[in-house]
C-alpha cells in the first residue's frame, strides 16, 4: 500500500509538471528569445528583424517573410505605433512581456495599410469609476491597454519570394513606435 501511495504521488506530480510546461513554457520562451535578440535595441523603437535573427526565432517561415518589431515600455507613458504596411497579407500582434496576446489585427480586419495604434497602461479599478463619458468618446480609436508595462508589437508580412523581401522591408521600415503626443 505504501508503494501505491508513492506511485500515485509521482504520477500526479509528473502530470502537473507536464501540463505546466505545455501551458507556460512556449510564451515564456517566445518572449525570452525576442528579448535576447533585441537587447541592443532601445525601447519604443521600431525595427525590421534581420534574416539571421528571424531564422533563429521563426525557423519555420520562409526567408522572404518580413518581421517588424517594436519592443515597448509604457513606464513613461503611452506610445503610438504608426503602421505603414505593404499591400497584401499582413498581421500585427501585440504581446505582453509574458507572451499573452493583447491585440491582433490583420489586413482583412483593418481594411487599410496605414494606421496608428496607441498602446497605454490599463486603468486601475479605482480609475474606472472616475472616467467621464467625454473621455470614452475621445478614446474611441485604435487603442490597446495593457496591465503589463513591457511587451512587443510584432508585424508579420509573409512572402515565399525572397526577392520581395527588400521592397516589403522598405515599406514596413516606414513604421514607427514612440512616445505618444499629449
Amino acid at each position: 500500500m505504501r508503494n501505491l501511495y508513492w506511485f500515485i504521488t509521482a504520477v500526479t506530480l509528473a502530470v502537473i509538471v507536464h501540463i505546466s510546461t505545455i501551458l507556460f513554457a512556449p510564451s515564456f520562451l517566445f518572449y525570452r528569445n525576442l528579448d535576447r535578440l533585441t537587447n541592443d535595441v532601445a525601447d519604443n523603437t521600431f525595427f525590421i528583424l534581420p534574416v539571421e535573427a528571424q531564422s533563429k526565432i521563426f525557423p519555420e517561415y520562409p526567408p522572404g517573410t518580413v518581421f517588424g518589431l517594436c519592443r515597448f515600455n509604457l513606464a513613461s507613458g503611452p506610445i503610438t505605433l504608426d503602421a505603414n504596411l505593404p499591400d497584401g497579407i499582413w498581421t500585427l500582434t501585440v504581446y505582453s512581456r509574458f507572451g499573452k496576446t493583447l491585440y491582433t489585427v490583420s489586413d482583412e480586419q483593418s481594411g487599410i495599410d496605414k494606421f496608428s495604434l496607441q498602446l497605454a497602461m490599463a486603468p486601475g479599478i479605482l480609475d474606472l469609476f472616475a472616467v467621464k463619458e467625454e473621455d470614452l468618446v475621445a478614446s474611441s480609436g485604435w487603442k490597446v491597454q495593457s496591465t503589463d508595462e513591457r511587451g512587443f508589437a510584432l508585424f508579420w508580412v509573409p512572402s515565399t519570394d525572397r526577392a520581395m523581401r527588400e521592397s516589403r522591408s522598405e515599406t514596413l521600415s516606414k513604421s514607427s513606435c514612440g512616445k505618444a503626443a499629449t
